[in-house]
């Protein structure tokens, strides 16, 4: 319960998004919801999602480790279970659950529909559930404002609408159902949540106190 009263505010604002999301899929069907952004939005937005889709790479999970080399080193221990927990989250549908299952271009194809690609795009065909560039977005949301709870709300709600972008240029970009960043967005808040959970579960706040740079210039 703590873990969700430290959350509140970005776990509010995911709710809404996925719920009203998950009620668009429902409305229209996975399938059609995907069409229909392909020819309508694809060629207008194709470029902007290749931008929007980096929020998602690895790269910026990294970023954030760096950054919190000068933190206290629970604090790098924080993103590094972050990272796990989304990567387990994401295997375990991928490899698991759901290996083997077609993406839209695979699933197209062998019906003979041709859909709107977006040129330098690098095409997969399978293991489509979950969008991992969305749920490692929306793990980072929630670790970012583990690692700055002083930031105003503000970039909260600005966070959350970019990993919402980078979960929607996973469709523009015919890498992903719409069911498939519903679930990555799901995901992402669970893999974040458990990180923390076992975090403070494991780790007393008093533990790991000075910053890994430190540890390092004590030992030299």
């Amino acid at each position: 319960m703590k873990i969700l009263a430290q959350n509140r505010l970005s776990l509010s604002i995911c709710l809404i998004i996925i719920g009203i999301f998950g009620f668009i899929i429902f409305m229209k069907g996975n399938e059609d919801l995907f069409l229909f952004i392909n020819q309508k939005l694809n060629p207008a937005l194709g470029q902007a999602a290749r931008l929007f889709s980096l929020l998602g790479e690895s790269w910026v999970m990294a970023g954030l480790l760096v950054l919190s080399f000068k933190m206290p080193f629970r604090q790098t221990l924080l993103v590094g279970f972050t990272w796990l927990s989304a990567a387990i989250h994401s295997w375990i549908f991928k490899l698991w659950l759901c290996k083997g299952w077609p993406r839209p271009f695979e699933f197209y194809s062998q019906k003979g529909i041709v859909l709107n690609l977006v040129d330098g795009v690098k095409l997969h065909h399978w293991n489509t559930f979950p969008s991992g560039h969305t749920l490692t977005a929306f793990s980072i949301v929630f670790l970012i404002r583990a690692l700055y709870p002083k930031l105003p709300s503000q970039f909260t709600y600005l966070a959350i609408l970019l990993a919402s972008f980078c979960g929607f240029s996973r469709i523009i970009l015919v890498q992903h159902w719409p069911m498939d960043v519903l679930g990555g967005m799901v995901l992402g808040c669970s893999a974040a949540l458990s990180a923390q959970w076992l975090h403070n579960r494991f780790l007393q706040e008093t533990a790991f106190s000075k910053s890994l740079i430190s540890m390092l210039k004590r030992e030299s």
